[in-house]
């Protein structure tokens, strides 16, 4: 029998596979359990994948891409071309695909297999992890949906006697 741990593994691993199921459709394409080296990569020989190492994860104006290429001035960081630091970051899409992901990343294999640092900068991450991670928590949405709508569909005066974090705690 399994050990409570991997037990539950399986059972958070089967829960992803419901949401993302790109990501468990090929086991080529499939991560697997443990990496070898200083970035994610795995393959068969004939096709390889990597994933970033590090990610910055940013909001609208933050400074996110200039951070980025400062990293990149270490001689430790894959220097990726600039419209590809936004343009790979799963979490930026709105309908992100596991298969477009790791095409988009296949160019930092090189960089990966020098032993550079593959990372990745999206000045959105924050707007967008959160619209994914509705997948993940469904109930807690349904849920607190209805809290929500009642807090702020609250008068001008009533929002002002009981501010909306408030509303939300009873």
């Amino acid at each position: 029998a399994p050990s409570a741990a991997a037990a539950e593994r399986l059972r958070v691993l089967r829960g992803a596979a419901r949401v993302y199921t790109d990501v468990f459709r090929s086991p080529d394409s499939s991560p697997p359990e443990h990496f070898e080296g200083r970035n994610p990569c795995w393959g068969d020989g004939k096709a390889q994948h990597c994933l970033p190492a590090f990610y910055l994860l940013g909001v609208y104006q933050a400074g996110v891409l200039d951070l980025y290429s400062r990293l990149e001035a270490h001689p430790s960081v894959a220097k990726l071309a600039r419209s590809s630091r936004v343009a790979h970051s799963f979490y930026s899409q709105v309908h992100p695909t596991w298969s477009e992901y790791l095409r988009a990343l296949a160019p930092a294999v090189g960089e990966a297999s020098a032993g550079r640092l593959i990372g990745e900068a999206s000045p959105v991450t924050f707007h967008f992890v959160w619209v994914h991670q509705e997948k993940f928590n469904t109930a807690y949405v349904e849920a607190m949906g209805g809290f929500w709508r009642e807090c702020n569909g609250r008068s001008a005066a009533a929002k002002l006697a009981l501010p909306h974090r408030e509303c939300m705690r009873r």
